[in-house]
């Protein structure tokens, strides 16, 4: 079954749900942006702006990294890194709390500065990044 508008198309259910349901996958698309719901994931792509808004924003288990970041070699020298924590227009995420799982096991917390910036990593040996969690600012 097809659906085909030259204007507007609107479909509304004005007493109880909607359920669009696609055995394989179910495809938003408009303006070049996209929403794909396909094997158990979401793909969200646009050529512009992303807005997220709402009154708070559960993130969790979405904020690990998938591969771990290397802190760069420097020979003769401690180690250190500050990593800075941008939303989703690219703009520095000010006061943010934060938690970050080092290989090693060690936990850094604290909260990014006005620019979006840990506090800086210092470390003997080189260490991978595991994790980072946030808490955007409400």
């Amino acid at each position: 079954m097809e659906l085909t508008a030259d204007q507007d198309l609107s479909i509304t259910s004005v007493k109880q749900k909607i359920h669009l349901n696609g055995k394989q996958e179910i495809l938003l698309t408009s303006g070049g942006a996209y929403v794909r719901i396909k094997d158990g994931k979401i793909e969200l792509h646009a050529p512009g702006t992303v807005s997220i808004k709402g009154a708070s924003h559960d993130w969790s288990g979405g904020t690990s990294l998938s591969s771990p970041i290397t802190l760069p070699v420097m020979p003769g020298a401690f180690f250190d890194e500050k990593i800075q924590l941008l939303d989703l227009d690219g703009q520095p995420m000010r006061n943010a709390a934060y938690e970050i799982k080092m290989d090693s096991g060690r936990i850094v917390k604290g909260k990014t500065d006005e620019y979006g910036n840990t506090e800086r990593i210092v470390s003997q040996e080189i260490e991978k990044v595991e994790r980072i969690r946030f808490k955007p600012v409400e």
